[in-house]
């Protein structure tokens, strides 16, 4: 999977792990909800920090899902998920 989560302390840390540009498609953004719901439910942790894996955080979306059809989880869903979650 491209997504490993991690604990630091009272950290949990999502980490997008598909260099070389950590492009967004429909696996981690899957995967970020599923770090998000695994991680929130932790009492020992006071923080999630999403970052990415090599040099980039993230480049953006991947070109390859734009001649298909959008699938769920959107962006905007796992923005909701981040934003709920602080």
């Amino acid at each position: 999977m491209s997504i490993v989560t991690d604990i630091r302390g009272t950290a949990g840390v999502i980490l997008i792990d598909r260099v070389p540009v950590n492009a967004i498609n429909h696996d981690i953004r899957s995967g970020i909800l599923d770090a998000l719901a695994e991680l929130a439910g932790n009492p020992s942790l006071d923080r999630i920090v999403l970052a990415g894996a090599g040099k980039i955080f993230a480049a953006g979306a991947d070109a390859g899902e734009f001649s298909k059809p959008p699938t769920d989880p959107g962006l905007p869903k796992v923005v909701a998920a981040i934003e709920a979650s602080s």
